[in-house]
Parts: structure tokens; sequence; C-alpha cells
């Protein structure tokens, strides 16, 4: 049995004014153009060996969701590991 889990994590491409004590930037433009949006870590564990398989995605449709799930099938499949069942996390794109 592999266990799936989706977890939502804040992006950034520049350090922000608290670290650089520059304000100047901060404006209106906030979250625009700086590289700020969201990633999703998708990650799959093996209940008896804890082998661990994830990738990091733009969102956490249905379509990417099925897409890891394959990707982490072959993965285990590859390593010898026969998955015969899945656990998730009631993500919204697992429970459509």
């Amino acid at each position: 049995m592999i266990h799936i889990n989706i977890k939502k994590l804040g992006r950034f491409s520049q350090v922000g004014h608290r670290i650089t004590g520059d304000r100047t930037r901060q404006s209106s433009r906030r979250g625009k153009g700086w590289g700020a949006g969201w990633e999703y870590v998708h990650v799959a564990i093996d209940d008896a060996s804890r082998v661990a398989f994830s990738q990091i995605l733009p969102d956490e449709k249905k379509e990417r969701a099925v897409a890891f799930l394959k990707a982490a099938l072959t993965y285990y499949n590859t390593l010898g590991i026969t998955v015969e069942r899945v656990m998730i996390d009631n993500a919204p794109c697992d429970v459509r």
C-alpha cells in the first residue's frame, strides 16, 4: 500500500524586505512579476519499505494527480515493489 499526500508550498523568487530591509518595491505590485505563487509537492510513500517518491508540480488538478500516480507506480515497479492499494489524503483532486 502507498500513501499519497499533496502539500501546498508558497513560491517566491526574491528575498523579501524582512531580509533586505528594502521596502521601496513593496507597493500595489505585490505578487506581480516576482515569481510569487504556489507549488504543490506530491508525495507517495510505500507503507512496507518506507521508500518515498515525490514531484513538485504547478497545481493539484486531477490530471496532474493521475500523472503523478502513474509515475509513482512506475517508479515502485522498477524497484520490484508491487502496489496493491493506495491511500489518499482526500485532496480536492482526489475526491472529485
